[in-house]
């Protein structure tokens, strides 16, 4: 489970990463959210989908579907 964590933390801060430094945007046209209230205390995170360090994709809702509990690390960055 740890191991887990730390690579959903790895992760999320190589996405940060790749951001931060001016990785190229995919080539979709991706819908804008509607607007939404801020996350509460207990409230569903909204499926994502994330790039692993070999490419592969990985969505949110399969991680939950393998983990009874899964939690989501988001580290601040300073750009």
């Amino acid at each position: 489970m740890r191991r887990f964590i730390v690579t959903l933390g790895w992760l999320a801060s190589l996405g940060l990463l790749l951001t931060a430094c001016g990785a190229p945007t995919p080539t979709a046209t991706i819908a804008p959210a509607p607007v939404q209230t801020s996350p509460q205390p207990g409230d569903k995170a909204p499926d994502f989908t994330l790039a692993d360090s070999g490419g592969d994709r990985l969505h949110l809702a399969d991680i939950v579907a393998e983990h009874k509990s899964t939690v989501l690390v988001f580290y601040l960055s300073h750009t």
